[in-house]
């Protein structure tokens, strides 16, 4: 706080010279006015000098300014680095924060500045040739894709479709028809022929009945034999295809064994080689040549396997598709048969003998009826059935035959034959290379020609071996599938071809007998049973299938329809539209790939580099910023944190006081206007009595304070040695003004009153005598004043108490002694 102290109202003069002169009295007591005694006047010479004109104040030495440190981040005070009186230096450390946080923000942002550097460098390198390379491919598939979906459906497919849709819709006229004619018809006959077995039954049979029930019996004894000896014949392994596959296999066995006495007689050869012949050079050649062809020929086979042509491919599916026609006919026959309305199961008159023909594979029924006493279509009914479950059996055969060939076909053959060609282009393969060295062997000549022919022969013996060896291995397989399916199928349909001839004697002799014995109760009853039956079947002839089994059927040919559609058309227009827009991303893809950054991204990816730089500078700032460090030079005040404080930009470290300093004094308002800024100063201070200091009015405050009606000046002083502290008191001297070279005289010569720059009186002793003379004055020290006019340089004037002098009187001049005036010669 600033100490203001009160100016002192007394005035010093300062002069630069004293003039020296002789010691005289101060005053002549009781001076007599009698001309005739003089008076002796202590007196000075006006002389020439420099003067100042100063004001005197007390005032404080105090600090220019006083600096609050505050540091710039928060952290945790880590080092106080000074103490109260340190002094410090700009830019040296005062206090240190934590620096882990801002440290950790540094490496962080270095990794955010490499990392957009990083992009900046892909950016600036452009496409790369892989992302281009793969856009590419996936353009060019999909562009495949959408002209394969522009082409629609493959003619294969449709075909398929369109038999599968005929047969369907050849199945749903038959049941909307309802019962065909001829099935109505022989429903309506085996009604009339139960009403006639009835009839017959009740009558009793006739001889003519009898003689062809045992003629029936006699028919069936010998059917049952021939089947018999033909399920004999088929016991054994003789079968034609079984008998040509072991001699394949037998043959490729000797095979096998000549190729592996080749492969030792070559062995033998080599070991025993003797000379070269050039002569077989076109031997060689032609070998080699044969060799190529059997070459491009094996691989041509093995190509045609995996793809077949278009026409093997679309007559294998003809063939399921006639497959599949033919066992929905042989399951319609199927059914009307087991509904007793159709062919031979459908009631025939009494007296009339069927004669009747089922087709295996369609499952129709013809032939012709006969007029008989009486009669019984119960076995050719049976037999019908059976023909009929065997029509579907064979079909769903012929089906499965069909879609395996038509499977095949598409895979390349079966795994044996797959194997088979692979081996005979392996061979193909191996034989040439072996005939390629031979010719190369023979061309070159000599006894290393002679051995790479030899060396060239086993390699040949060898491939040959090896391909036998490969064809024997896929002949036994071949020969174990066909033992193990063909001759099997082949036995099972025989024997029951047996067990029905069988079925078919017993039937024959139980209806024989029964015709011996007469009618039994439960026979009339069973054909009163079978008259209803007959009756039931008449009217599901008329309308064999429900409305249920029509809309069923109905939903089922919509289905094919469906499918033959989506067959021939099997992409809709969104479905193009839609792979329309997959290839035009693909080619926007591709073009994202040639040209993948625009200038905007490499001025987004060089403004990432200069804001992640920026964050690093500011990370670094923020490390930098966790030491305190001093402003300017100076004295450490005060110190306010100690270590381990937790402080912000709001809490102050240490307060500094600067180097430099100033005095300050309070100016009386009277004597304000003597002071301006600019003006010389002096002042002493207490430590240093014998010391003066100098210094420079700096400023005078524009107010005056209205309590102590004073003005506060401020002077700049000039401290060489550093002596000066703040707080000191300071006696100051303001020069005012000053006058070179002034004429003076001292204070005591004035007469009165005496004022700066105003009249006044001196006594001036010329010729002995006095003489009141009326001067005016300029500057005013504290021992002298200034004489601006009315004395000359030299003249003697009065001092001390000269007022009791009187013009005239007569004096003798007592020269006083004193310092000279600066400037005076």
């Amino acid at each position: 706080m600033r100490l203001h102290r009160m100016t002192l109202l007394s005035t010093t003069l300062v002069t630069g010279l004293v003039v020296g002169c002789s010691q005289l009295p101060a005053s002549v007591p009781g001076a007599s006015q009698n001309t005739n005694q003089a008076l002796v006047v202590p007196a000075s010479t006006a002389q020439r000098g420099n003067i100042q004109q100063v004001v005197s104040f007390s005032g404080d030495v105090r600090a220019k300014d006083q600096i609050t440190v505050y540091p710039k981040a928060t952290g945790r005070v880590e080092t106080v680095m000074v103490g109260v009186g340190s002094p410090v230096h700009a830019g040296d450390v005062l206090a240190e924060l934590d620096q882990d946080s801002p440290e950790i923000q540094v490496l962080q942002a270095r990794s955010n500045v490499e990392a957009a550097q990083a992009k900046l460098a892909t950016v600036l390198a452009g496409p790369k040739e892989q992302d281009i390379q793969s856009a590419q491919e996936a353009l060019a598939q999909q562009a495949a894709k959408l002209a394969a979906m522009q082409a629609q459906g493959r003619n294969d497919d449709v075909a398929a479709a369109q038999a599968a849709l005929s047969a369907q819709q050849a199945k749903l006229n038959l049941m909307l028809s309802g019962g065909r004619p001829e099935t109505v018809t022989s429903a309506e006959a085996a009604l009339n022929s139960a009403q006639q077995k009835l009839q017959s039954l009740q009558n009793g049979a006739t001889e003519d009945v009898r003689q062809a029930a045992a003629s029936a019996v006699a028919a069936d004894t010998a059917q049952l034999s021939a089947v018999e000896a033909a399920y004999a014949a088929l016991g054994g392994t003789n079968a034609a295809d079984l008998q040509s596959l072991q001699s394949q296999a037998d043959s490729l066995t000797s095979q096998v064994s000549a190729a592996q006495s080749a492969v030792s007689s070559a062995d033998a050869a080599l070991r025993n080689q003797t000379g070269s012949s050039a002569a077989d050079v076109q031997s060689a050649q032609t070998a080699y040549d044969q060799a190529q062809a059997s070459l491009s020929a094996a691989q041509a086979a093995l190509k045609q396997a995996y793809n077949p042509p278009q026409a093997t491919v679309a007559q294998a599916q003809a063939a399921v598709a006639q497959a599949q026609a033919q066992q929905a006919a042989a399951e319609s026959n199927q059914t009307a048969l087991e509904q007793n309305v159709a062919g031979a199961c459908a009631p025939v008159p009494i007296g009339q003998a069927v004669n009747q023909h089922t087709n295996p594979i369609t499952g129709t029924t013809t032939g012709t009826i006969m007029t008989i006493a009486a009669g019984d279509n119960s076995t050719a009914c049976g037999a019908a059935k059976a023909a009929a479950n065997a029509a579907v059996d064979a079909g769903n055969t012929a089906v499965e035959a069909a879609q395996g060939q038509l499977d095949l076909l598409r895979r390349g053959g079966t795994p044996a034959s797959q194997v088979a060609l692979q081996a005979q282009v392996a061979s193909a393969d191996a034989l040439v290379k072996a005939t390629k060295s031979r010719l190369d062997a023979i061309t070159n000549g000599g006894v290393q020609a002679q051995r790479s022919q030899l060396q060239a022969a086993r390699d040949q013996a060898q491939s040959q071996l090896n391909a036998a060896q490969d064809s024997l291995t896929v002949a036994v397989a071949r020969l174990s599938a066909a033992q193990d399916g063909t001759l099997e199928a082949q036995r099972k349909a025989a024997a029951a071809n047996v067990d029905a001839a069988r079925e078919k004697l017993k039937a024959d002799q139980a209806r024989l007998e029964q015709i011996v014995a007469g009618p039994q109760d439960e026979d009339v009853q069973v054909a009163q049973d079978a008259i209803t039956q007959a009756e039931q079947q008449v009217a599901l002839a008329s309308q064999p299938s429900t409305q249920q089994e029509i809309e069923a059927q109905r939903a089922v040919v919509s289905q094919a329809q469906d499918q033959l559609r989506k067959a021939a058309q099997p992409y809709t227009g969104f479905d193009l539209e839609q792979q329309q827009h997959v290839v035009n991303q693909a080619q926007a893809q591709l073009d994202k790939a040639q040209n993948p950054y625009t200038d905007q991204d490499v001025q987004a990816a060089q403004a990432a580099v200069d804001q992640a730089q920026a964050a690093l500078q500011l990370a670094e700032l923020g490390v930098r910023e966790t030491e305190v460090v001093a402003p300017v030079d100076g004295i450490v005040f005060d110190r306010q944190v100690s270590p381990g404080a937790l402080v912000s930009p709001q809490s102050p470290i240490v307060v500094l006081i600067p180097p430099s300093l100033e005095v300050d004094a309070n100016v009386d308002e009277a004597q304000l206007g003597r002071v301006s800024e600019g003006q010389p100063v002096s002042f002493q201070v207490p430590a240093y009595p014998d010391q003066s200091f100098t210094g420079i009015v700096t400023t005078i405050a524009p107010a005056i304070d209205q309590k102590t009606r004073t003005a506060t000046v401020h002077i700049d002083p000039k401290d060489v040695g550093n002596k000066l502290r703040a707080g000191m008191m300071a006696q100051i001297n303001i020069v005012t003004s000053a006058q070179p070279n002034a004429l003076m005289v001292p204070r005591e010569a004035i007469v009165g009153s005496l004022s700066p720059n105003a009249p006044a009186t001196v006594i001036t002793l010329d010729g002995g005598k006095a003489q009141r003379t009326n001067v005016q004055t300029g500057l005013v020290s504290d021992q002298y004043v200034q004489i601006t006019s009315g004395l000359a340089d030299g003249q003697v004037v009065a001092v001390g108490n000269s007022n009791g002098l009187n013009s005239g009187d007569v004096v003798v001049p007592q020269l006083r002694t004193a310092l000279a005036p600066p400037g005076v010669q």
